[in-house]
């Protein structure tokens, strides 16, 4: 924020040099451009006492704000003019006790200072119009695994008696045992607790905390390599993904 600033009092007007009567007089723009310093000036006021000021309007003015300090007046003001809009209104009182007279007198001047003269708001560019929408992107195709696979179904050999069985029912599949030619596959149901499961890479993977879990099928190559796997799959699921990597349509 901007403070108001001003020039302290540098003319003293004593009670030997009051003709008549005390005099506020305001010099000072009407209108001033926005973001920009006015001056106001009240040098040509006449008063024994410190000039008095009321001011209202500006919004970087300090809410507590003090023109008379050490007993001057202040004649001269520095005004930040603020946005286009803002109007800044000003009271000057000028006391003083006339030569001849015991009476303090008074007079008031009233100013007021618009602000205007925005920038011009440049305008608003073109709108460029929407350029052809794109055909949409085939996906990629999926790489076809070729040679021999092997879809291993693992049962969790710690599950519930229920639940084991269950999983017994993965033994009898069908329908993967009468497309399994014609894909090169050998489906072979399993548990997590024999030797050579346990001897295998992708056991490991699955009992890990955030691994795949039990029960599994894991489809590998006939090097065992390890090229998909499902958690918890039926007999149509292993079918599709099995289809899927030999780039047969389901």
């Amino acid at each position: 924020m901007r403070w108001l600033r001003w020039f302290a009092c540098l003319v003293l007007v004593g009670q030997a040099t009051l003709a008549d009567t005390p005099v506020a007089d305001i010099i000072a723009p009407t209108t001033v451009a926005p973001n920009t310093d006015f001056i106001v000036d009240a040098r040509r006021s006449i008063s024994d006492r410190p000039l008095r000021w009321k001011y209202s309007g500006g919004r970087d003015v300090p809410a507590a704000w003090r023109f008379d300090q050490g007993g001057r007046g202040s004649v001269l003001l520095v005004v930040p003019s603020g946005p286009a809009g803002t109007i800044h209104n000003f009271k000057l009182t000028a006391q003083g006790t006339p030569t001849g007279s015991n009476e303090l007198e008074a007079d008031a001047a009233t100013w007021s200072v618009v602000v205007s003269g925005a920038a011009p708001v440049p305008p608003a560019p073109n709108p460029v119009p929407p350029g052809p929408t794109p055909d949409p992107v085939p996906p990629a195709p999926t790489p076809i695994v070729t040679g021999k696979l092997w879809a291993i179904y693992c049962a969790d050999a710690s599950a519930p008696v229920l639940e084991l069985r269950r999983q017994t029912d993965m033994k009898q599949v069908p329908a993967i045992d009468s497309a399994a030619p014609s894909l090169d596959l050998n489906y072979r149901w399993t548990q997590s607790n024999t030797t050579d499961v346990q001897m295998a890479s992708w056991i490991a993977e699955a009992k890990k905390s955030d691994g795949i879990g039990l029960p599994c099928v894991f489809i590998v190559t006939q090097a065992g390599k390890e090229v998909a796997h499902l958690k918890d799959p039926d007999e149509a699921t292993i079918l599709t993904e099995v289809k899927r990597l030999r780039g047969v349509k389901p």
